[in-house]
């Protein structure tokens, strides 16, 4: 489940294969590289709607400490969004992985405090597209919430 320890595992594969004898890997703990990319691919199909893109776009990733939260925040802010990662636990559970994960991976991402009501509306005001990846039987948002988020396109 630990995306850093999966890819140090698949830079070791790609590093131990001699050509001729070679064969095709990817990353993809617990099912959360595939899970993200299919988040990201459908908020991309969404913002068409708009005529938009993720360039540019201002995202909140509810419950975003996690594997699937995190790669979608990889895919996200490659995409050119503004990523804010958000940890119903407080700041500091995110800022740990945002600080480790923009360096792995040469992106910015931002932590944010999703612990309290007015933090999340605090941070739904700034934002044009939410993603909710805690894990099931989480609640980290609640339709009231979303209905306070002006801009939210998707």
């Amino acid at each position: 489940r630990d995306i850093a320890v999966a890819d140090d595992m698949l830079r070791q594969a790609k590093q131990a294969m001699v050509p001729p004898f070679e064969a095709s890997v990817m990353l993809d703990p617990s099912g959360s590289a595939t899970t993200a990319a299919g988040l990201v691919a459908l908020v991309i199909k969404s913002l068409k709607t708009y005529q938009k893109t993720l360039e540019g776009a201002q995202v909140a990733i509810f419950g975003g400490t996690g594997p699937v939260g995190l790669c979608a925040g990889v895919i996200a802010a490659r995409c050119g969004a503004q990523v804010h990662i958000v940890s119903h636990r407080g700041m500091e559970g995110a800022l740990k992985l945002v600080d480790a994960y923009s360096t792995r991976y040469t992106v910015k991402l931002l932590p944010a405090d999703g612990s309290t009501p007015k933090k999340r509306l605090e941070l739904l005001e700034q934002v044009n597209v939410v993603m909710s990846t805690a894990k099931a039987g989480v609640q980290v948002l609640t339709a009231d919430d979303l209905l306070q988020a002006k801009h939210l396109l998707v």
